[in-house]
């Protein structure tokens, strides 16, 4: 980062007070709040490879104050920061790229202490939330979806309690780093921001518009999903933007002895998982696209055989998928979304946010197959259905 102090500072060198320009050597004793920075910077900066610069903002009474971080180190357990005491911030220039504005002072994006309250939360909640489905049988939409005024229709409903997450970690990643100094995120954290964003491309945009139709969503339904997602985005998101690791050290240290071989495994078994998320969807959907055409047809002849009055209406038919994975399970597209975060946990180096999002839709997600047995029991038979398994081949 280039700061000036001053009229005469030098990008990469303090000059005390802004009074001359720093000369070669160490600086001298310090004896104001500049000279402390530029006794600091100095040997700092010939005592270590990896040297931040960063700046926060606070506004007290009315006067905007900053205040300028010096962190250094190679590991998270040789990190050490140094700060400024309070200076009036006209006498900084920072000529680095505007940071964006916070939504939400504090929260969006968050600082660290939100950060790591609201990750505790989302940890804890949703296992507590997604378990109270063994005891509710009512869930308001697909195939349980009920009459009621509180509906939205299915494909608007389902964008807008979907977008959000992906939306809400792209804003932190594009805002964060620049409100803590950080210029150049690894490859590493863009590419894992790339997956995320790809998943939710296809489940929040192509999902909705390639259904052949969608039941109403009950508002309940859709407000309990968007919270799920404004959580899980703020958390990876500040994860993978400024709070997990944002250099090259930082990231041979959180990927251990697999290294890149691990994270390029992680990625891979996404991959796996969103291949077989979606072929297993578009199973379903042919099913769908199927019935539409016979029952089409069948109206069509029953005006032509009778003039007319068969009516048009093309009422909701079931039918046993059985291509792939469903000769063998109920729910094998639950059981692909599990192994894309499971890669997706492997490739952020067994993040806490990653570990997260997997049990947390393990939580969700499993209660729903559950029941989704019983519907299947219900409507076809418990002969036809006793031979599948429901969500994880050889145990349940």
């Amino acid at each position: 980062t280039r700061f000036s102090v001053g009229p005469e500072g030098e990008s990469g060198v303090w000059a005390p007070r802004g009074l001359h320009p720093a000369t070669p050597g160490p600086p001298p004793p310090p004896l104001h709040v500049f000279d402390v920075i530029d006794h600091r910077y100095y040997h700092i900066k010939h005592n270590t490879q990896e040297l931040k610069c960063s700046v926060q903002e606070d506004i007290f009474f009315g006067v905007q104050i900053k205040r300028i971080f010096l962190t250094y180190g190679s590991s998270h357990t040789h990190t050490h920061t140094h700060s400024s005491h309070f200076c009036p911030a006209f006498l900084f220039h920072n000529q680095s790229t505007d940071p964006g504005m916070a939504l939400i002072e504090g929260w969006l994006p968050p600082t660290r202490e939100n950060w790591e309250t609201l990750t505790i939360v989302w940890q804890l909640s949703w296992p507590v939330f997604g378990s109270l489905q063994y005891f509710i049988s009512w869930y308001g939409m697909g195939k349980t979806s009920v009459q009621s005024r509180l509906n939205i229709p299915g494909r608007l409903a389902w964008f807008l309690m979907e977008i959000p997450g992906v939306a809400t970690l792209l804003y932190i990643m594009n805002t964060l780093p620049g409100q803590l100094g950080i210029h150049d995120l690894p490859w590493q954290n863009k590419v894992l921001a790339g997956l995320f964003t790809i998943h939710y491309a296809y489940r929040a945009v192509i999902f909705p518009i390639v259904q052949p139709s969608m039941s109403p969503i009950h508002l309940l339904v859709a407000l309990s999903a968007l919270s799920f997602q404004l959580m899980n985005g703020a958390c990876l998101g500040s994860y993978l933007a400024a709070y997990g690791p944002t250099t090259k050290s930082q990231w041979d240290a959180a990927l251990g002895f697999g290294g890149v071989a691990q994270f390029v495994a992680g990625i891979a078994v996404f991959y796996v998982g969103l291949a077989g998320n979606y072929f297993h969807d578009e199973e379903l959907r042919e099913i769908r696209r199927a019935e539409q055409r016979r029952q089409e047809k069948a109206v069509a002849a029953s005006k032509g055989g009778n003039g007319g009055g068969g009516g048009g209406s093309v009422h909701k038919h079931y039918r046993i998928p059985e291509a792939m994975l469903f000769r063998y399970m109920l729910y094998p597209h639950y059981l692909c979304e599990w192994v894309e975060w499971f890669g997706f946990w492997m490739a952020s180096g067994w993040s806490v946010p990653g570990r997260a999002f997997l049990l947390n839709e393990i939580f969700v997600m499993f209660p729903r197959a559950r029941s989704g047995r019983r519907w299947y029991v219900d409507q076809f038979g418990e002969e036809k259905i006793r031979r599948k398994w429901t969500i994880v081949p050889g145990v349940y």
